[in-house]
């Protein structure tokens, strides 16, 4: 992992219009010391700061103030208010903290019987809920800070391709990503370091991180057909990918996206349609919130026939975006798709899925 030192050069909103905030931001290597060095598919990791109000809510909890000076082991000493907003984690939950507690202080003993309970019980919380719900740990004051766990940078699929088009070494980096804010328990959520990053202007130095991604990458030789199906700003990787592709004048490349609405968050679709028309990219949009209403798997789903040919040429696939629905729901079909036209089995077919993983036939970044 190599740390770089980059240039915010612009930071733009791409859905104004949108109930969603997502932007498209261009990074520029400081100098030629910190020139990027990466592949399309690899990840850019990026640190932010933590929300004030909910700093300040821990500190009021917790009764200390926020000057009041801490040792933590990672950190030295620190003013607990600059500890928290810069080097601990708050907005997650980590359940090691559960298991301190008991450990430490026998505290929750009656409610976490093994790691499974723990990792139940954080899950979608952060640590004003554990205070609220628990409030003797309140009476741990300072001594509470040093459970908790180092503010940990974030992952973005970098959006574009390392191919020094201008000839030269600072070409620009750009990662897609979506402002993270929702409310849950009468409170208002927010993700770190997306807010962090939709605030900074153009000018901003920052520090980022490049981490390699070996399982998700281009085939070696432009001729392969290559299958990319993204849901929202799982569009990222894909756009590296076209970049690279473009560069190498490979022609065989097929993009299914889901979206809300064509007008509001088509992301970069001036961009795709382009490839479309230059003869580079097949694209087919799916938008869930316009009539007919569909999402990706139901457009992969109308050109199954063609999709399955293309695998049949050695199509290489690729998904990006939510776990939890798009990277199901697509897997339910292709494992439909594996055990009518191979004759397998309903377990054979989840098991070829497998293998065809293994195999890198198939390729997933999903969260």
């Amino acid at each position: 992992m190599t740390a770089v030192l980059a240039k915010i050069q612009s930071n733009q909103q791409l859905t104004p219009q949108a109930d969603k905030d997502i932007f498209s931001i261009e990074l520029v290597p400081l100098n030629e010391t910190h020139a990027f060095d990466y592949q399309p598919g690899d990840w850019a990791l990026v640190s932010g700061l933590n929300p004030d109000s909910l700093v300040e809510k821990v500190l009021a909890l917790l009764k200390i103030d926020s000057k009041a000076e801490v040792e933590l082991k990672r950190f030295g000493n620190l003013p607990a208010g600059k500890a928290l907003v810069e080097s601990l984690e708050i907005t997650q939950l980590n359940p090691a903290i559960l298991n301190k507690l008991q450990r430490q202080f026998q505290i929750g003993l009656d409610r976490w019987s093994d790691r499974a309970a723990m990792m139940d019980y954080a899950q979608g919380k952060d640590v004003v809920d554990l205070l609220e719900d628990i409030p003797e740990i309140q009476r741990l004051g300072a001594d509470f800070l040093q459970l908790l766990s180092p503010l940990a940078p974030r992952y973005y699929s970098i959006a574009s391709a390392n191919t020094h088009d201008v000839a030269s070494s600072l070409s620009p980096l750009r990662l897609l990503y979506r402002r993270v804010e929702y409310q849950s328990s009468g409170r208002t959520r927010l993700g770190v370091v997306s807010n962090w990053l939709a605030n900074q202007p153009a000018g901003k130095v920052l520090t980022i991180d490049i981490k390699s991604n070996p399982t998700f990458k281009l085939p070696a030789g432009k001729d392969s057909p290559i299958i990319m199906i993204a849901s929202g700003t799982g569009l990222a990787p894909f756009l590296g990918f076209m970049e690279q592709r473009v560069a190498n004048q490979a022609t065989d490349n097929w993009l299914f996206f889901g979206e809300t609405d064509p007008e509001k968050t088509c992301l970069h679709c001036e961009k795709l349609n382009a490839w479309k028309n230059k003869g580079f990219l097949n694209v087919d949009f799916a938008f869930s919130r316009v009539e007919p209403k569909a999402y990706v798997q139901d457009v992969l789903k109308q050109n199954a026939d063609k999709v399955w040919e293309s695998w049949q040429q050695g199509a290489l696939v690729y998904l990006c975006g939510s776990q939890d629905k798009m990277a199901v729901a697509v897997q339910a079909l292709w494992q439909e798709w594996f055990a009518e036209k191979l004759n397998l089995t309903e377990t054979e077919a989840e098991n070829y899925w497998q293998q065809m993983r293994r195999e890198k036939r198939i390729q997933m970044d999903v969260y």
